[in-house]
């Protein structure tokens, strides 16, 4: 006859036979620092590359800024200086590439240029376009 097998005991990743590790609850969104995916170019009037040399400097110097603050400091930000802004008219013209549900904003990236795009449920803020002649959307 064979001997029998011990069951199997259901332990928690997080926890052995003899330790367990606290487990830390997430950290909020509007708590993290943003991450920046540059997705431009759906149209290429509205590109990096169309952007000047000055322009291409602000957008260096605006991503350091913008990184060493929370999601929840840029949002409350006045919309004058670093804050957001929601863009509603740029939602119809979004790739087909964007999640329908997300919203487009814009982020002021060298004067009063902005750079539009979308964050996701991560944190990440996806670019899609340079507003660099002022010509993107209405104001």
């Amino acid at each position: 006859m064979g001997h029998k097998k011990k069951p199997l005991i259901n332990i928690p990743p997080e926890q052995g036979k003899h330790f367990s590790v606290p487990v830390r609850p997430a950290t909020p969104l509007v708590q993290q620092r943003p991450s920046f995916v540059l997705e431009c170019c759906h149209k290429r009037d509205f590109c990096f590359i169309q952007c000047d040399t000055a322009q291409k400097v602000g957008f260096a110097d605006k991503l350091h800024e913008l990184s060493q603050l929370t999601w929840n400091q840029i949002i409350n930000a006045n919309r004058q200086g670093i804050g957001q802004e929601r863009i509603p008219e740029l939602d119809r013209k979004k790739p087909s590439s964007v999640p329908k549900e997300a919203k487009i904003i814009g982020l002021k990236y060298h004067g009063n240029r902005r750079m539009a795009g979308f964050r996701d449920d991560n944190g990440t803020f996806h670019i899609l376009w340079f507003n660099h002649n002022d010509k993107l959307y209405k104001h």
